[in-house]
């Protein structure tokens, strides 16, 4: 049995950030023990105490140094790589949302991202469960019901029953440090998509982010990773609007780019 850990990033919009991103990460229920301590130890090891939060971005408040941060970040991104920890990512444009709604990128997105998770289950002739992390909107439990009891809606009026997904579960990063694992990752694609014009962080963190997602596996492909519509989504698949689709488009150029 598996679980996803998912997350969400840019909740709302401003002048660098044009994505949002909903993601998640897997791991093997039997796995849980062995990259918990690890996940502790990355901690302690970097003067991290038990009680204080490890994410992707530095805190002030934070009693461990911004260096401490960056070392137990690349470390626990190692940790995801090292342990064949998977991730199935959806990013979409927040100009897409119905009504300039928020609620609707999230609900979208984490379609994908539970669709995704239900596809990669039943290839791996498995099942598993969701633990979603602090919802930002008003609607998580009805959104939660509807995608274990009649399967995830899309606008279109397509309905994918999760016939791999056993139930759903909410926790956070105050009391379940595999939370960290969700952030970071989720949190390093997220600066690599809005800060394009820094070069060297990106190149540097993008690989091994890329390792993690479902299909980069595979070998390449016309110099690729196969991670197009299964570790790495876009939402809606199909852009009609000139102008969006454009966007669509510069955003998986530059990710190749940087992937060389």
């Amino acid at each position: 049995m598996k679980l996803i850990f998912t997350d969400e990033t840019n909740q709302q919009p401003d002048g660098k950030t044009e994505f949002f991103i909903y993601g998640g990460c897997v791991i093997d229920c039997d796995d849980l023990a062995d990259i918990g301590e690890k996940i502790s130890k990355i901690k302690a090891d970097n003067n991290i105490p038990k009680d204080e939060r490890l994410k992707f971005s530095y805190s002030k408040k934070s009693s461990f140094t911004y260096a401490e941060h960056k070392a137990a970040k690349e470390q626990l991104i190692d940790l995801c790589v090292d342990n064949k920890v998977v991730c199935i990512v959806c990013v979409a444009l927040h100009k897409i949302a119905k009504n300039g709604d928020p609620k609707n990128l999230q609900k979208m997105c984490s379609n994908t991202v539970f669709d995704k998770y239900d596809t990669y289950l039943m290839r791996k002739s498995d099942q598993g469960a969701v633990i979603v992390d602090n919802w930002p909107h008003d609607d998580v439990y009805s959104h939660l019901e509807s995608s274990l009891n009649t399967g995830v809606h899309y606008e279109n009026g397509t309905v994918n029953k999760l016939s791999n997904v056993l139930f759903y579960a909410q926790s956070g990063i105050r009391v379940c440090e595999f939370n960290s694992i969700v952030d970071v990752m989720i949190g390093g694609l997220r600066y690599v998509i809005n800060n394009r014009d820094k070069t060297d962080a990106p190149k540097a963190m993008l690989p091994k982010i890329v390792k993690c997602l479902w299909g980069a596996e595979n070998a390449k492909k016309d110099g690729h990773y196969p991670v197009i519509d299964a570790g790495f989504n876009l939402s809606p698949r199909e852009v009609g609007h000139p102008p969006y689709k454009e966007k669509y488009e510069d955003l998986i150029n530059h990710l190749n780019k940087i992937l060389g």
